[in-house]
This record gives C-alpha cells, structure tokens and sequence, in this order.
C-alpha cells in the first residue's frame, strides 16, 4: 500500500513539476515557480517522510509537557516532603500529595500510585524502567522524522532553484525575457526551504537530543527517589542521594532550604520550623556543595 502510495505521490509531484517548469519556459508571470515548487513538495516531502512517520514527530506522551523551571531541584524538595509524609503517616498518606496536583509528571505519577496500591518494588521498577524506555522511543522517533523532514525539505529547495535558474537560462538561450517577478520568487523559494531544510535536519534535532537527555536524567532521578521512598528511606538519605542530579548551585540551594515553605502545608506531624531545622542539621554535615 505504502509503495503504490508513494508511486502516486511521484507521479503527482512529477506532473505538477513539470508543468511549472513548462510555465516558467512560456509563460511571463509570478506563479510558474510556485507551481514548480509545489510540484517539488508533493514528490520529495512523503517520499522522505512517509505519512506513517509523522506520527514520529507528535505520538511521545511527553511531546506537549513543559519542563518547570528547576525541576530537578523541584523533584528533590518534593520527594523529601513525600517521604515525611509517608514516615508519619503510612503510605496511604500520600494520595492526598497526588491529589493535590502538586507535581504532574506522568511517570511520578505511574509510579507514586503503584507504591500507594502496594505493588511489589520490583513491579514497580519494572514498570517505570519500560516508561523510560519508551521515552528513548519517541524521541529517536521524533528526530528521526524530524531530520527525514529536513533532507526532503532541502531537497526541494535545490532542485526547484535549479529548475528555475535552468527555465530561465532556456527562456535567455531562445531570445525570451525574463520576467523579473519570476526569478525573485523561484530565488525566495528557494532561500525559504533551504533555510527550512537546514533548520529541521539540524538544528532541531540537536535540540530533541538535548531534550531528551534532559527528560531520561530527570526520570532517573525520579524512579530512583521512588525506589528508596518505597524502602522506607528517611528524607534526609533521599536527599543526599538526590543532590547527584543536581547543579552546584541547586545543591547549595537545597542545603540552605530543603524544603521551600510553599509545601509548608504539606508537612504535617510536626511544625514546618522544626521539620526544616532538622532536616538543615541533618544536611548540613553531608557537604552537599
């Protein structure tokens, strides 16, 4: 199917190709090369990209969700706090910090409700190892389609620029004007999807890669605070375990405030001024700068 679909779509393109090359032989006007250029788009763009691989580009449950602002040093506080909760008040304690909406990442989320529901850890892990997986997935997926895109884009760009500059040259050789309008549209055209082309084969995929290595980091520290919450962990050796994943200036940060008093509420069992002394004294001595 994909195959006599392809076919169509060269056949198309070649035919849409051909008449903007035949109009911008014989005809003084502005559309010839618009002609030629879409012509160029339907042959080269499903047969670089196949409509199957688009999805490549938007099918990551992860495409749409916007990183907070140091989250990392978010998800450490917030895993101090659920691990206080949980020492204080058991386990089920914690779907009142799920309700609340307080983090919203989807694989804490598979995973705080699989240590609620009292899965077995290696179930869990398990669980969230194959999350993060198909994250990789998606996003090789994603650059990949992503950088298909861009060959075919750039590929249009050369070819109908050097379609257009051939017409015109044949329009010169047989004594014909050239219509000035013409040449500024096939050379904008062209200047357009060149610079599309390069965008999407290089520059962004760059920032997929970078994003993704971003996005697999966080959710290993993620399915790491976790694992050492569903052991029983104190907050104070969550911290500290937490403080690999983040910056200089984020560990010192986290030593001066482990918990930032926003999630005051949520420290329940004993005032937010003593849990943070404690938790400061405790830190402090770990040189976590």
């Amino acid at each position: 199917m994909m195959k006599k679909n392809a076919i169509g779509y060269w056949i198309f393109g070649g035919l849409l190709f051909g008449a903007g090359f035949w109009s911008a032989v014989h005809i003084e006007a502005v559309w010839p090369p618009l002609l030629l250029f879409l012509g160029a788009v339907v042959f080269f763009l499903p047969a670089g990209l196949p409509p199957k691989d688009w999805k490549g580009l938007f099918a990551s449950p992860f495409y749409w969700r916007k990183p907070m602002d140091d989250e990392a040093l978010f998800v450490a506080r917030f895993l101090a706090v659920v691990s206080w909760t949980a020492r204080r008040e058991g386990i089920l304690a914690l779907e009142s910090l799920t309700s609340a909406k307080l983090y919203d990442h989807p694989v804490f989320l598979r995973g705080i409700n699989l240590i609620i529901d009292g899965m077995d850890p290696e179930y869990v892990k398990e669980v969230m190892e194959k999350g993060r997986n198909s994250l990789c997935f998606w996003y090789e997926a994603k650059r990949h389609a992503m950088r298909q895109a861009g060959a075919a884009l750039l590929f249009v760009g050369k070819f109908g620029g050097l379609a257009g500059a051939f017409a015109y040259t044949f329009r010169v050789w047989n004594g014909q004007g050239i219509p000035a309008e013409g040449v500024y549209a096939a050379a904008v055209l062209s200047f357009l999807f060149l610079m599309a082309g390069m965008t999407a084969h290089l520059l962004i995929p760059g920032k997929i890669l970078e994003a993704a290595r971003c996005e697999k980091t966080l959710q290993r520290q993620i399915v790491d605070g976790l694992m050492e919450l569903q052991q029983g962990d104190s907050p104070h050796a969550i911290l500290i375990r937490q403080a690999m994943f983040l910056s200089e200036a984020q560990r010192k940060t986290l030593q001066e405030t482990p918990v930032p008093e926003k999630m005051k509420p949520h420290m329940k069992g004993d005032s937010y001024e003593q849990s943070m002394f404690e938790l400061r004294s405790e830190i402090s001595h770990d040189n976590l700068v």
